[in-house]
């Protein structure tokens, strides 16, 4: 991501996911080993806003379990997980 206002390609990669542009096997497929919690998060929330808890919960799971600490996605995981919970 980036904080300057432009738009890097692997955002533009997330939102044509969102956009139902490209699936979530080729977002996967094509974002870097080192960003796949990011995958993991927006997959997770598209899962959740289509009804389907359970494998959102899981993708949220697998979103903390190799993000970066303190990331946005981890934090809005955790959160994801325990409103689910509930």
């Amino acid at each position: 991501s980036s904080l300057d206002g432009k738009w890097q390609p692997d955002d533009r990669r997330i939102a044509d996911y969102l956009l139902g542009d490209i699936s979530e096997d080729e977002l996967n497929a094509e974002l870097p080993a080192a960003i796949q919690y990011v995958a993991h998060y927006f997959c997770g929330m598209k899962r959740l806003f289509d009804g389907d808890r359970s494998v959102a919960k899981s993708l949220f799971e697998r979103c903390l379990e190799s993000t970066v600490e303190g990331s946005f996605e981890a934090m809005h995981a955790k959160t994801e997980l325990e409103l689910l919970a509930k």
